[in-house]
């Protein structure tokens, strides 16, 4: 069974293979980049990184029409979390904090997944809104921020466009409005700059595709066990049959 993973941002080539050593890794996707997988008979599409400015991003259509092929799709963290809480109707499926926070926020806006990346080294030149909020929020549950501040702290990074989230935007909007503690403020900003939720949310969807595969290739042998002593495949346990349909598709 061949997986191919998309990212390159949230997570380095090393990060993917240390949970599915066997796996492809490319880039950020882009459009018709599906379309390929499924002439190449890609079984398993993990989406978490995609470029959308320097190139059109990929689409809805494309993603449908490899669920329609019979491959499984999975979402998180950037791209693919945007798409899987579009898509999650239609068999997409999605995992972590960020692509919980799309599907439940109906004012979540796709730029605030955004972040500048210099190509072709993938370094990243902004910090994603995503990042920060949930960074806050860590801060704030650790005692560091209180309500009020956090919230202060969320509107003012929300409002930077994301090309030009940084340390150094950061600290000069919470400069012109001038708050109490201002240099507490700044100081918890940047602390929760550096708080990194797409590589969490991505780490955690290779190691729920990992434990899907590994429960797939059970419930297959658990399958070939049931033909073997069966003389018509309708004597099958048809609880067997419907697992393994759901967890491999048609």
């Amino acid at each position: 069974m061949t997986i191919k993973v998309y990212s390159g941002l949230s997570l380095v080539e090393e990060d993917v293979r240390s949970v599915l050593p066997d796996c492809e890794v490319a880039g950020p996707v882009k459009r018709d980049d599906l379309l390929a997988d499924i002439e190449a008979g890609i079984a398993v599409i993990v989406l978490i990184d995609g470029k959308f400015q320097q190139s059109l991003a990929v689409s809805t259509a494309e993603i449908m029409d490899a669920l329609r092929a019979g491959v499984r799709v999975y979402g998180a963290s950037s791209m693919g979390a945007l798409r899987a809480a579009e898509l999650h109707p239609y068999g997409m499926t999605g995992h972590g904090a960020i692509y919980e926070m799309v599907v439940s926020h109906p004012w979540f806006r796709d730029d605030l997944l955004g972040q500048v990346f210099f190509e072709p080294t993938l370094e990243s030149a902004s910090v994603p809104y995503v990042n920060v909020h949930f960074g806050l929020h860590a801060l704030q549950a650790q005692g560091v921020l209180n309500p009020p501040d956090r919230a202060l702290l969320d509107e003012l990074c929300k409002a930077i466009h994301f090309s030009r989230r940084d340390r150094a935007t950061v600290t000069q909007a919470i400069e012109a409005r001038d708050p109490p503690r201002k240099d507490a403020l700044i100081a918890a900003a940047i602390e929760a700059l550096a708080h990194d939720q797409k590589r969490l949310d991505a780490l955690g969807l290779l190691e729920r595709v990992k434990a899907d595969l590994q429960r797939a290739t059970e419930l297959n042998r658990q399958l070939l066990s049931s033909q073997r002593e069966s003389t018509y495949h309708d004597q099958l346990d048809p609880a067997v049959e419907m697992r393994v349909g759901i967890l491999l598709g048609p």
